[in-house]
């Protein structure tokens, strides 16, 4: 994760569904920016993110992916506003109208918007019409920018061209694998080195 014009910040992802195991790694961490995906929202609710907070110096990023027409988007992100989130994702290709509805809603919130999935292969872009994820990015960058976003999601291989065409952005690198890593789900993963 990097920060417009700040240094990059590790975000620490609780990927589970289970409210023991998240809390257990939080507190073998300690104070740190805990990401909270949808799996463990859901199983768990606002308490696990109330949790969180309370160990993590209120640092908690909301990685919800909210994707729908503006207005449920803004009722969404409206329902969040109790918890004060550092950081909410939104996907882009929703549009500018739903990524604004969430900044609108969630004003001291870093709203990112989610442009291309890197579970996605290049070959499923190729489908809807996309020569390359890089094409693809770029466009929901640009809608993601137009909705007032303060950053974007996207995988490695497209950061160079993201922060070269929209260094106004912050931007959000998830798939980071060592070499020797599985990639699991993940079809357009990036080395951290």
């Amino acid at each position: 994760m990097s920060s417009r014009r700040g240094s990059p910040e590790l975000a620490v992802a609780l990927n589970t569904e289970l409210r023991e195991r998240a809390l257990g790694w939080v507190e073998a961490i300690g104070p740190a920016l805990y990401k909270v995906g949808l799996p463990l929202f859901l199983n768990c609710g606002k308490g696990i993110v109330r949790e969180i907070q309370e160990k993590s110096e209120r640092r908690v990023f909301l990685d919800l992916k909210l994707g729908d027409i503006p207005l449920t988007v803004a009722q969404a992100a409206r329902a969040l506003r109790d918890l004060e989130p550092l950081y909410l994702t939104v996907h882009a290709w929703a549009g500018p109208e739903a990524v604004r509805a969430a900044v609108q809603e969630l004003p001291e919130t870093r709203v990112l918007g989610v442009t291309v999935l890197t579970s996605l292969a290049k070959e499923r872009l190729r489908d809807l019409g996309f020569e390359s994820p890089l094409d693809a990015v770029l466009k929901l960058a640009e809608w993601a920018l137009e909705g007032g976003a303060w950053g974007v999601v996207a995988s490695g291989r497209e950061a160079r061209a993201l922060k070269e065409s929209f260094p106004e952005l912050g931007l959000v690198v998830p798939g980071v694998r060592l070499p020797e890593d599985s990639p699991g789900d993940q079809a357009r993963v990036s080395d951290p080195r």
